[in-house]
């Protein structure tokens, strides 16, 4: 196969070093929205405000794990991240 020009390759690499930098920032904001979340419900006496709460962040978890796994598919296969529960 052909060589990729130098130029490609960094150009490659700025491209998926500032998707990573968006997609950490994204992965922190949806982190500290669930912890947030999970405070919230601590309080919450009304069962159908908990049951929203519930709703919301299980939504925010699946936006999380989205988040996650495109995070990590900017990396070279084989790289693995071990993700802490949210």
């Amino acid at each position: 196969g052909r060589m990729k020009s130098p130029l490609k390759t960094a150009s490659t690499a700025t491209i998926n070093l500032v998707k990573r930098a968006g997609l950490w920032f994204q992965i922190r904001e949806q982190e500290r929205l669930i912890d947030g979340q999970g405070k919230a419900l601590e309080g919450i006496a009304c069962p159908m405000t908990a049951h929203r709460i519930t709703l919301a962040r299980s939504n925010a978890r699946r936006q999380l794990a989205r988040l996650r796994a495109e995070y990590s598919a900017t990396f070279p296969p084989g790289v693995r991240f071990v993700w802490t529960m949210a």
